[in-house]
């Protein structure tokens, strides 16, 4: 058995798309409507981000965006994606105005991470190394 997706809502199907392919590599391999929601499934080395646009959309609440708050409340939190020199990508985060959440830092594994932020406010961890 293994994950088969994560599933994200957002504002901007289009923006949040072309965000994750840009900065991620991911590709689109469906889209569809239904009822009243556009929905397009990424997919970056055998895992499946499903992004969901719905008409009736709203944000989530304030406190989701604050890292030491949000990872408080059970649930689903955010997920990470592993890149391979964690400075370099963070360094280019930063420099498209992507929201860095939190500095590297080690992870309490064999690698570091940092926290970033999604055109939607949604925290994305970054894993890696940083060399």
């Amino acid at each position: 058995m293994k994950i088969h997706h994560i599933a994200i809502s957002v504002k901007s199907l289009e923006e949040s798309v072309n965000w994750y392919i840009k900065h991620f590599g991911f590709v689109e391999t469906h889209r569809v409507k239904r009822l009243n929601k556009e929905i397009a499934l990424l997919e970056l080395n055998n895992t499946n981000l499903e992004i969901f646009q719905s008409e009736e959309s709203f944000p989530a609440p304030d406190y989701e965006g604050d890292l030491s708050e949000d990872l408080k409340r059970v649930g689903v939190r955010h997920f990470g994606i592993n890149v391979e020199n964690l400075k370099e990508k963070v360094e280019l985060f930063r420099a498209n105005g992507t929201e860095i959440v939190s500095e590297i830092k080690p992870a309490f594994y064999d690698s570091f991470y940092c926290f970033i932020k999604d055109p939607d406010g949604i925290l994305v961890e970054l894993v890696g190394n940083v060399e």
